[in-house]
């Protein structure tokens, strides 16, 4: 009981990856996203800050509008995923959907996004 109310917390692994959504793709803040990451999705979210040459937050972020929705919860080898669908709005009139797949692990600073990869 007391493992799914943790669960269930701002730390719990949803909690966390909602969170990861909201900083990569909402809010387009990679630094913020980094605070949530480990393993292959820091090098991930470092290799696309030098592509931006840093630049992330409301200025990445405007003409566009970001919306998602976790669509699947699984374990597989003891690993957890979440995959979301992701809707962009471009103001440039334009629109498109992606899915989303985050990788989840544990560690000693509680759950991190480990890894993330998107597909059409």
């Amino acid at each position: 009981f007391l493992g799914f109310i943790q669960g269930c917390g701002s730390g719990g692994p949803e909690a966390v990856a909602d969170r990861f959504m909201d900083a990569y793709y909402a809010a387009a803040d990679l630094g913020e996203a980094l605070k949530l990451a480990d393993g292959l999705a820091v090098k991930k979210i470092r290799d696309q800050q030098q592509l931006t040459g840093g630049q992330s937050g409301p200025q990445a972020s405007q003409g566009r509008r970001v919306r998602y929705h976790r669509i699947e919860q699984a374990t597989v080898e003891g690993k957890l995923f979440f995959r979301y669908e992701v809707r962009i709005e471009v103001q440039a009139g334009g629109a498109f959907t992606r899915k989303s797949l985050l990788a989840m692990a544990q560690g000693p600073n509680g759950w991190r996004v480990t890894n993330f990869s998107e597909t059409d």
